[in-house]
């Protein structure tokens, strides 16, 4: 079982055309920008109802544990509760200066379905979008 030259030269060829066009990723090690890579593409993706932690974990090539021990010992809140945060600050706006319905204004921020943003607006403001609309048009 000998190797011939030839064989050798298309395996390198081989290993040499994996290296250009799938270059492994960067590893992450410095805290920061884990938070800083991770915080970007959480911005980029926001509004897409895929956006998860196992999908920013992955990017970043971390564990997902990994993600949210660094999530919670820099911003005090876990990768979850981050992404939900960002989406309930842009859903204040939507609600209160247009007129975009609750189902529009969900599909915007990322969230599968109506009943879902609806939840979990109430759970951090205490009321529901409707509720908060009303509110915040009957104070102009």
């Amino acid at each position: 079982n000998q190797t011939t030259p030839e064989a050798l030269s298309e395996l390198y060829k081989l290993f040499a055309f994996y290296i250009k066009y799938y270059p492994a990723k960067e590893k992450i090690d410095n805290k920061k920008d884990v938070i800083n890579s991770a915080v970007a593409y959480i911005s980029e993706n926001l509004n897409n109802p895929e956006l998860s932690v196992d999908n920013i974990s992955a990017y970043l090539g971390i564990h997902r544990t990994t993600l949210y021990r660094q999530f919670t010992e820099n911003l005090n809140v876990s990768p979850k509760d981050y992404i939900l945060n960002r989406r309930m600050h842009l859903a204040w706006p939507l609600l209160n200066k247009t007129d975009y319905s609750i189902n529009d204004i969900a599909a915007s921020l990322g969230f599968s379905n109506q009943m879902y943003f609806c939840r979990v607006f109430k759970a951090k403001t205490g009321i529901t979008p409707t509720q908060y609309r009303k509110k915040s048009r009957m104070k102009k």
